[in-house]
């Protein structure tokens, strides 16, 4: 048995790219979502607790306050916008012209559309289960 480390990373890239997934509650608009395992997502996720943490005076003797759930929820919506979320399709205005894609209005609709991110968090979750039961099968072959 070998490692490849050339191979190693090719597959990982692979891995990362991100797959089209459809909303099905949101008019059936498309997202490309890389898994959430991709290291630049867990880091994202840390730095927005901290800058929380920071701006809100729970570091030294507060350090072990919780942060409200609201503000966790609003911190994964801006992690999964600005690192998961890739590209949409079939997202348009009121003239039903394409909208493009940013991070910024990725994040917005995010906010303020229950559908969506209800649509968003259920493809991030599933990939989840899916990532965690193939690493479970490699490990027990």
């Amino acid at each position: 048995m070998s490692f490849s480390p050339s191979k190693a990373r090719a597959a990982q890239d692979e891995r990362f790219k991100g797959d089209w997934k459809v909303c099905r509650r949101s008019g059936g608009c498309e997202v490309l979502l890389i898994p959430s395992s991709h290291p630049d997502f867990r880091r994202r996720l840390r730095d927005l607790e901290r800058q929380y943490r920071q701006k809100h005076g729970l570091v030294g003797r507060n350090a072990g306050k919780e942060i409200p759930d609201e503000a966790k929820e609003q911190q994964l919506m801006q992690a999964i916008s600005d690192v998961l979320m890739r590209d949409w399709r079939a997202v348009v205005d009121e003239s039903e012209q394409e909208i493009p894609f940013t991070a910024e209005l990725a994040h917005q609709c995010l906010k303020d559309i229950v559908e969506f991110r209800t649509d968003v968090l259920d493809l991030v979750s599933t990939d989840d289960e899916v990532e965690t039961e193939e690493r479970e099968a490699v490990a027990g072959n």
